[in-house]
């Protein structure tokens, strides 16, 4: 091609290709006209799942020179995905009280705040460097997770607390200051959204342009500039998203202890935090306690001297530098959690008598010999999980 092109034309054809494997079976084959069952046929997966699904799945997993593998439920998990960003959206433009182009980069009042523009200033930065450097996968997968879990799982959920956060007086002051963290907000989602659509759509370009409508531009997406990072906003303290993540392992660490002790994530229950000042400074719990309440579903309450031994009746883990103690007093039944370990030690006996007689071992089969074993395994862990947990509520 180059030489025919420079005979024929006087010019190169190209300068720069970029090679991909094979795409291969979800059990590695090669597909091939002579093995049916290893061929997806991209127009019938187009049919079921979206041509956006179809793209996503190609380029997400696939590095250059390595084969890469296509499945239907490979097809299908992006397909979710491509309904979060839609969900996303939704959310967005049903939730700010105008839907309107922000030109310039909001101001960032709290803490949340900072952290989700600062985070997405740095994925605008990766992201473009990765597509001049061809690493195509790496830069959907960099996307992906900001935007399901950055701005979904986070910064959307904050947002819905933030904005109602402080209670209307009558003298109107704390409604005023509600409205004005509501419009900053609005213009932070707004902001992000936008050029998040942007980011996207070189993957994803029928469904980004189809929620870029709800913008009522007179310009396509696919025209549009691609989005320049704002150095300000870049160049914040990492110290921002140091305080944040901070945050995000308390609330992490205290679901975690309410779901080791069979307490619903929305099940509001008090809570203890000790730690020095500076930990506790870290966290910005001024600005933060509604959110880590309501987000963690706890009451919390500051412990100012060390405590030598945990508090009656309180489950105990650490995040970070910080100390929690919840409170299940009255909430969790002492005597049924004895009655859970007494049954587990009965039905671990009996498993372990089954082990030990000769004449099954002799004439079971070698695969229900090894599920008992698993089996063994899974319910001593069970086991010692509750009587690590009772220690606490004694």
């Amino acid at each position: 091609m180059i030489i025919m092109s420079n005979y024929l034309m006087k010019e190169v054809p190209f300068e720069t290709v970029y090679i991909h494997g094979l795409i291969k079976d979800k059990n590695g084959q090669k597909m091939s006209k002579s093995k049916p069952e290893t061929v997806i046929d991209p127009l019938d997966m187009i049919k079921k799942y979206g041509a956006d699904a179809m793209r996503l799945a190609l380029v997400i997993g696939n590095t250059p020179g390595n084969d890469s593998r296509l499945y239907e439920e490979k097809i299908a998990g992006f397909r979710n995905f491509t309904n979060k960003l839609w969900n996303i959206s939704r959310f967005i433009f049903n939730s700010v009280e105008k839907v309107q182009f922000i030109s310039t980069a909001p101001v960032p009042k709290t803490l949340s705040d900072k952290y989700i523009l600062k985070t997405f200033e740095n994925i605008k930065s990766i992201v473009t460097q990765d597509l001049e450097e061809y690493r195509f996968s790496q830069a959907g997968e960099v996307l992906r997770e900001f935007s399901w879990n950055d701005l979904a799982d986070w910064y959307i959920e904050i947002s819905k607390i933030s904005n109602f956060q402080f209670p209307i007086s009558n003298d109107g002051i704390a409604s005023r200051q509600n409205l004005k963290l509501k419009q900053n907000t609005d213009e932070i989602l707004l902001y992000i959204l936008e050029q998040l659509l942007m980011l996207w759509h070189p993957f994803m370009p029928f469904v980004t342009e189809e929620i870029f409508k709800n913008f009522q531009s007179d310009e396509l997406l696919m025209v549009r500039k691609w989005p320049k990072v704002n150095t300000a906003l870049h160049n914040q303290s990492k110290s921002i998203l140091t305080d944040f993540t901070e945050v995000q392992k308390v609330v992490i660490a205290i679901r975690n202890l309410k779901a080791e002790n069979g307490l619903a994530s929305r099940y509001e229950v008090p809570v203890a935090f000790y730690a020095k000042k500076s930990s506790l400074k870290s966290l910005h719990l001024e600005e933060m306690k509604v959110i880590i309440e309501k987000l963690a579903g706890v009451r919390i309450e500051l412990v100012t001297q060390y405590m030598k031994k945990r508090p009656r009746q309180s489950a105990f883990t650490v995040a970070g530098n910080v100390e929690i103690y919840l409170s299940i007093t009255g909430i969790i039944d002492i005597d049924e959690k004895r009655k859970e370990i007494a049954d587990k030690e009965t039905y671990i006996k009996k498993i372990e008598e089954k082990l030990s007689n000769e004449e099954f071992m002799k004439k079971a089969p070698k695969q229900i010999i090894d599920n008992e074993k698993k089996k063994l395994s899974l319910q001593k862990d069970e086991l010692h999980k509750l009587k690590e947990s009772i220690k606490n509520l004694i």
